[in-house]
């Protein structure tokens, strides 16, 4: 397995009942979505978060969250947590809502034929 299942079953829960959603496995981890627009993406690098561009600022500034980088380049509305596992459960429902949240606020995405 490339990703953290425990972590998946988790997301998994906190996302339970949101309307879109669907989960694909990409490039060996696993990828949560809403209406096509990705939430989060779990692989043996650790846990990104889409977090979207007006929440981007308050993500990095929380405890065990980073910027994820394109080269020498932050990605604006990405983020990475240090340690997911490590989170506490009210920390990690916070980061996907608000991941969820941007992700369902973009206009849906046509379906890949």
């Amino acid at each position: 397995m490339a990703y953290d299942e425990a972590l998946a079953g988790k997301v998994r829960t906190i996302l339970n009942g949101r309307n879109g959603l669907s989960e694909r496995n990409l490039f060996g981890g696993l990828n949560f979505g809403i209406n096509g627009n990705m939430v989060c993406s779990i692989n043996s690098r650790g846990f990104t978060l889409s977090v979207g561009k007006d929440n981007y600022e308050k993500a990095v500034s929380m405890p065990g969250m980073k910027p994820m980088m394109m080269g020498p380049k932050p990605m604006m509305g990405m983020v990475i947590v240090e340690n997911p596992s490590g989170a506490s459960e009210d920390d990690l429902a916070s980061w996907v809502n608000m991941a969820a949240d941007a992700a369902a606020a973009k206009p849906p995405k046509a379906p890949k034929a």
